[in-house]
């Protein structure tokens, strides 16, 4: 019987990243985004313009403009001329590729997608699948609630609702956002769901007002929602959308905004630190995962930024989420000839086509592959030190810094947990530095680096 173990790691691998391109922001955005992705792409060239498409909730625009990328409801305004129409764009791209990789994996291993938790992932996405299309998100409201209710009843209310202490309701406040980034983390619920609810919360952690009136006036608004426990001891959970605070009429003026914006500054914040770990990672598995985190709190923010009115803010908040769910997207799934950086081979054919531009056009688009947020920073160092290994190999600056990036990055893997179909970049680093030891006439060292290569694959399996 063949040996299938690489064949199932890349294949679980590829369908995490698919699914979590899906789940971070929205899978009615990501179809549509990758069904139109040559369309695109010439719109990023020119620069300016729009591309105008029919979604099940009616016209949706995607602008660039002004260095910025942007989606909205509203038309923007531009000429006609600067609009293009590309029809329907929720025909599904993405949904048939995970499935392809689901039966194969349910084939060859088949308690291996129940084990490891995408088995309901794929379940909570598929209410967004009618056959060959894809469903409104207010066909798909219900049942995420339903899946909302059932994680946010596990977490401990206050004893005492109408007595509770600011104390007692922040801490339930911080139990309920747990739950639901274990929804958002597992794939159970998508970004921009998670991100309302978060909103929500956030106000209770800045409220300017008595934070026990205003925990009792959002109880008194929803209905018991939940019960768990052999007691069926029924539970009420707060109203979790932020319109219910801001625009109730128990709170008005100008403190109502500072609030908003108070909660929203929190979001970005805490978005910016995921962020900053997304850039640090030495794992592309790291990297997606905080760039996931990072993109939901963006998205709170920017409900926020909204409603208090700061349009600025909300622009930089929706180019976050352009940048991070492209980068999701683009890392999951091929497309347009872009390389997919959790593909070795695909990171392969980028420094081969890097090899082939002028110097400073290949640092260029180095740089602006981690500007778009699709690598972190190891393997942009890594990217860089490789093309100058390859342009003068008779230096000894390029190979001492690929052995100074392949001791940090076995330290780092030595801390991270590697996720299925992790690309080798420390093997790869290795056979680079063989070939030029090979070329230098060092067929010892050269032998050493190949070693090491053949290692740090069996160290990833």
């Amino acid at each position: 019987m063949p040996d299938t173990s690489d064949e199932l790691n890349s294949r679980m691998g590829d369908l995490m990243r698919l699914i979590g391109a899906l789940a971070a922001l929205d899978p009615l955005e990501a179809e549509t985004n990758a069904r139109n992705a040559g369309a695109l792409q010439k719109l990023m060239e020119r620069g300016r313009g729009a591309l105008r498409f029919s979604t099940p909730e009616g016209t949706v625009y995607l602008v660039v403009e002004h260095g910025t990328r942007y989606t909205t409801k509203e038309r923007p305004p531009m000429d006609e001329g600067e609009m293009e129409d590309v029809g329907e764009g929720v025909k599904p791209v993405l949904w048939p590729a995970v499935l392809a990789h689901a039966s194969w994996i349910r084939e060859h291993a088949p308690k291996l997608l129940e084990e490891s938790g995408l088995l309901d992932a794929m379940r909570s996405l598929s209410r967004y699948y009618d056959a060959d299309r894809m469903r409104p998100r207010e066909a798909v409201e219900g049942s995420l609630d339903e899946t909302a209710i059932r994680l946010l009843s596990q977490a401990p209310p206050p004893r005492d609702p109408a007595r509770a202490p600011d104390a007692e309701i922040l801490d339930y406040a911080w139990k309920l956002e747990d739950r639901l980034s274990l929804g958002y983390g597992r794939f159970l619920l998508p970004g921009y769901y998670v991100a309302r609810q978060l909103a929500a919360l956030a106000l209770f952690h800045t409220c300017p007002y008595n934070l026990s009136s205003v925990y009792r006036l959002s109880l008194e608004a929803v209905a018991p929602v939940a019960e768990k426990g052999r007691k069926k001891r029924t539970v009420v959970i707060p109203a979790l959308d932020p319109s219910f605070y801001l625009e109730h009429s128990y709170f008005e003026g100008e403190p109502v905004r500072e609030w908003a914006l108070r909660a929203a500054r929190g979001m970005r914040a805490r978005g910016e630190g995921r962020l900053r770990r997304a850039k640090e990672s030495a794992t592309m598995g790291a990297f997606l995962a905080y760039v996931q985190g990072a993109l939901v709190y963006f998205l709170s923010a920017a409900i926020l930024y909204r409603k208090a009115g700061a349009e600025r803010e909300w622009a930089v908040m929706e180019e976050h989420r352009v940048v991070l769910g492209n980068s999701l997207l683009e890392n999951a799934h091929a497309r347009g000839g872009s390389p997919r950086f959790t593909k070795l081979g695909d990171f392969a054919r980028w420094m081969d086509h890097l090899e082939t531009l002028e110097e400073a056009e290949a640092k260029r688009e180095v740089y602006e592959m981690e500007m778009q947020m699709r690598i972190p920073l190891l393997p942009r160092h890594t990217a860089l030190a490789i093309l100058d290994l390859r342009r003068a190999p008779e230096r000894g600056g390029a190979a001492r810094r690929l052995e100074g990036l392949a001791m940090r990055l076995e330290a780092e893997l030595a801390k991270e947990e590697v996720l299925a179909g992790e690309p080798n970049f420390l093997g790869f680093i290795y056979l680079e530095l063989s070939k030029a030891a090979h070329a230098a006439g060092g067929e010892e060292q050269a032998r050493a680096y190949e070693e090491k290569a053949t290692a740090s694959t069996e160290a990833l399996r």
